[in-house]
């Protein structure tokens, strides 16, 4: 029996997917036209970056109008002397309400609860949008504790 060499040439096919790339195949524009459809689905979702941000209502300035105005100066803090600047963070939700609170870099002297309670107390915020809807949004603000002389 004779043996006969062959050569095979074997071709692969391999197929990118292009993800939010502009220069994508119509084929792979369409699945990622179907993973932004999914992702706009996720209406539960928090995020982190997006075309507007929240804002408290009003004029530019509100916000530290309303601190101001707002502001109980805690006798502890007043006491020892404390000064400062307290951040903290927290969700505008889409209907503008504000939840889970939190004080990222505090003072002390009950000048973190006030902040807090600030914050709580603000009332309706403008929500956040992304791609024309309202969503959830991580927002930072910071407060400032100064002893008037």
């Amino acid at each position: 029996m004779k043996f006969i060499s062959i050569k095979v040439i074997l071709t692969v096919c391999v197929l990118f997917t292009c993800v939010g790339s502009t220069s994508c195949s119509s084929t792979n524009k369409a699945n990622t036209s179907q993973n932004s459809t999914s992702q706009e689905r996720d209406t539960e979702s928090v995020f982190t970056i997006v075309y507007t941000s929240p804002r408290y209502p009003g004029r530019i300035g509100s916000i530290t109008k309303y601190f101001s105005d707002n502001l109980q100066y805690p006798e502890e803090a007043k006491r020892l002397k404390i000064e400062g600047q307290v951040q903290v963070d927290f969700i505008v939700t889409k209907n503008g309400d504000v939840k889970d609170v939190k004080v990222i870099k505090g003072i002390g002297g009950g000048c973190d609860e006030e902040a807090v309670r600030l914050i709580k107390e603000s009332g309706k915020w403008i929500a956040a949008t992304e791609r024309g809807e309202k969503i959830d949004k991580k927002q930072s603000e910071f407060i400032n504790f100064k002893l008037k002389k």
